[in-house]
């Protein structure tokens, strides 16, 4: 399940990695004097139109690559690692946390506790 972190971790000496793509959009304010470079003057009038004339607005999709690693430390601690390198504009974020679980809870399961230090 995408998104949910699960209380268990992984086991001692695992190595885990993952890379992806993350996609988001971005809105921002366009100079008018920039406009006319983004949109073909056939269909600047109705850019104009949808978007309000005194509204220029850019939508763009941002795609960034991300990169992560998790090792199991203990059969109850894990360390993960996430970082994206570039986010289109910008150095992107990193991220290490630190999870401890209970003992023994090295498998996959419904119901758990653990604690996460970011």
């Amino acid at each position: 399940m995408p998104g949910i972190r699960a209380s268990n971790t992984v086991g001692l000496g695992d190595i885990w990695f993952e890379t992806g793509l993350i996609s988001e959009f971005r809105v921002q304010p366009v100079p008018e004097q920039n406009l006319h470079a983004l949109v073909d003057s056939s269909y600047r009038r109705d850019l104009l139109r949808i978007t309000g004339i005194n509204t220029r607005l850019r939508r763009d999709l941002q795609l960034a690559p991300f990169f992560s690693g998790t090792l199991g430390l203990a059969q109850f601690m894990q360390l993960e690692l996430w970082n994206i390198p570039w986010d289109g504009e910008k150095l992107g974020a990193s991220r290490a946390s630190l999870k401890i679980t209970m003992p023994g809870n090295d498998n996959l399961r419904a119901y758990g506790v653990a604690l996460l230090l970011e």
